[in-house]
């Protein structure tokens, strides 16, 4: 459906990525059009976006040609660069032509960061000269993503952080997911006034009823071949995007051990798209037989809801490149009534995930191998400590997407 052209306002939302896996510029966007906005929505479109985007009358997507890079590219230091510089001067191109010729003039220009380049300096020149407001949403820097390939000294990541802040700078308005980052903005950048918008699982995101679990369930291990074992194993979650700031060998090692007779079967599920999912699975066909079955799986957005709603607890292998970004994936199983136990990258995590009340932290493979014992060792005719965290959860709820959207991100967007 086409947008008239006489609304108040319009913003424009840039995502260098798949937009399909940006679940939080997804969330703003349909915010920002059930408040009124008519929202470009800018970035690759590579997996199907939420229903609740797709079809919003007030919503249009313009997809971005992306160059992939293949597995061996990016295992060579060398070939990654040079694919990083054309995909660089690929994507300058096409924002400059999207942004400026693609849509109407928006008010707002909206900016996921990261990655940073080029979409901060594209969206500031095309801001300026189409007198827009230049906002930023940050997960995250991204020259500490790049840090984790090319090393801290390197001079690409010393050039992507130098202008990652001299962009950053020239917003009119900041979003950040989390206090100490907010910290770091004003204290190391000398930015004005970030606003934490800490995320929120959106509509959808609920524990299902136990008949319900049980069918999904009985169809996936038909689906993924499971073996039918003698006693209810036990199942778990870990959603991911496959990127270099998650640590997976925590897993790899898990199923290499072997485990207690007490101890029933684990089925892991990992679900999620990403650069990392194929060197994964390798070395995952390497293991010998073992109780912890581990599984890949991508789902549509509804059933990953409805998976994470009948699991019995979540993981997350989330390494912070910055150590004051928070993974998104912890409040998408909060959101279902599910226990997390997460790997424990610093401080801030304290912000999301209280151990021993909604979830709990592990800082090495025998420290997560020690907590799934407690968990599960009596699995499934007592289940206390799993029950009390999952109460813990259900305490520790907040605010819904929606009312913290309203509280703190829609005055710097439209007003």
């Amino acid at each position: 459906m086409q947008i008239k052209q006489d609304f108040e306002r319009r913003v424009a939302i840039v995502v260098l990525g798949d937009l399909g896996r940006s679940p939080r510029m997804q969330y703003h966007a349909r915010s920002l059009a059930d408040a009124g906005a008519a929202v470009d929505l800018v970035g690759y479109v590579e997996t199907e976006l939420f229903d609740a985007v797709q079809n919003h009358p007030m919503i249009r997507v313009h997809a971005l040609r992306q160059i992939s890079a293949s597995d061996f590219i990016r295992r060579n230091r060398r070939l990654f660069v040079l694919h990083a510089m054309a995909r660089v001067s690929l994507d300058t191109i096409q924002l400059t032509w999207a942004l400026l010729f693609g849509l109407e003039r928006p008010d707002t220009v909206f900016v996921q960061n990261p990655p940073s380049v080029p979409v901060l300096l594209v969206a500031l020149v095309v801001a300026r000269l189409r007198s827009a407001r230049y906002v930023i949403d940050w997960h995250n820097y991204g020259y500490s993503m790049i840090a984790l390939r090319l090393g801290e000294r390197s001079p690409l990541v010393l050039l992507h952080k130098w202008l990652e802040r001299l962009c950053g700078g020239k917003a009119d308005h900041h979003l950040c997911v989390s206090a100490a980052m907010r910290a770091q903005l004003i204290q190391r950048w000398g930015f004005a006034d970030p606003i934490i918008l800490y995320d929120r699982p959106a509509q959808g995101f609920e524990p299902i009823a136990p008949e319900l679990a049980g069918e999904l369930l009985g169809r996936l291990r038909q689906e993924l071949d499971l073996p039918i074992t003698s006693r209810p194993a036990a199942w778990i979650v870990c959603p991911t995007s496959w990127t270099d700031d998650e640590d997976f060998s925590f897993l790899l090692e898990l199923a290499a051990q072997k485990h207690d007779e007490a101890m029933p079967d684990l089925v892991i599920l990992i679900t999620g798209k990403g650069p990392q999912r194929t060197a994964f699975e390798r070395e995952a066909m390497r293991l010998p037989p073992s109780r912890v079955h581990l599984r890949t799986l991508w789902l549509p957005h509804r059933e990953y809801q409805r998976l994470l709603g009948a699991v019995h607890l979540g993981l997350c292998f989330h390494r912070s490149s910055s150590k004051v970004d928070l993974p998104m994936k912890i409040m998408d199983m909060f959101g279902a009534g599910l226990p997390v136990c997460a790997l424990d990258y610093g401080p801030c995590l304290a912000e999301q995930v209280q151990h021993h009340v909604s979830g709990l932290l592990f800082d090495s493979p025998a420290d997560l191998k020690k907590q799934l014992c407690e968990l599960f060792s009596s699995f499934p005719t007592d289940t206390r400590l799993l029950d009390e965290l999952r109460l813990g959860v259900d305490r520790c709820r907040q605010q819904s997407w929606d009312e913290n959207w309203q509280e703190h991100a829609r005055a710097g967007l439209i007003g």
